[in-house]
């Protein structure tokens, strides 16, 4: 009857993916001890029991009580972009309150700015993630975009240009680096960027078709 015993039985159901009778266990560990971890373990069981919705609302339920658990906080963030930017908007805000210098919040919300046209606050976040991470491929990429957005494409290129030397650089960015070429006029590198880069993915495909298109390539 333990909490911790509930809690290291709970574990052992879920690996044995004996989801229905680890989630009684785990939130009696909960109950007792409302951590990072348990709320993890309960969020995971959720999953097994397939049932997201269950899931998401008691990550939601976990964060406002405990507004300072930060690692819940961006995991329930990142579950809001595609279903309310809003709210994750807010999350991520309040993730930066406790920690000013969360370089995945701050790129996210330059990310989000810059999606709604607010470029200064756009600005503002990726020059910030930029300082704390300057080698880093998706902090480079936003920033680079930014940039684009506000037509200074010979800048965008220097950002992007390290974005690309990732040898794992995945298609987008790299997409975002051919509109860069093509944006500073730079057309016969774009051509060969092109040449060099073998994209398999459907939404590449469709992506790079559109740059084609809109730049007479």
């Amino acid at each position: 009857d333990l909490p911790f015993t509930k809690g290291l039985l709970g574990q052992i159901q879920m690996n044995n993916n004996n989801f229905t009778d680890a989630l009684p266990n785990l939130l009696g560990a909960y109950n007792h001890i409302p951590n990072t971890h348990n709320v993890q373990l309960i969020y995971k069981c959720y999953y097994g029991l397939e049932q997201p919705g269950e899931s998401y609302k008691f990550l939601s339920s976990h964060v406002e009580k405990y507004p300072n658990d930060l690692e819940s906080l961006m995991q329930l963030a990142a579950l809001q972009i595609n279903s309310n930017l809003d709210d994750a908007i807010k999350n991520y805000e309040k993730a930066l309150q406790i920690a000013p210098n969360n370089f995945i919040a701050l790129n996210n919300l330059a990310s989000f700015y810059l999606d709604k046209n607010q470029l200064a606050q756009a600005d503002k976040n990726a020059s910030k993630a930029l300082e704390l991470q300057p080698n880093h491929t998706y902090v480079l990429d936003t920033y680079g975009q930014i940039l684009l957005a506000k037509k200074e494409y010979q800048k965008a290129l220097i950002y992007f240009s390290k974005a690309v030397n990732d040898k794992n650089v995945i298609d987008d960015i790299y997409l975002n680096y051919i509109e860069a070429l093509f944006l500073a006029e730079q057309y016969s590198l774009a051509q060969r960027k092109i040449e060099q880069r073998k994209f398999t993915s459907s939404s590449s495909l469709e992506k790079l078709a559109i740059l084609k298109k809109k730049y007479k390539a």
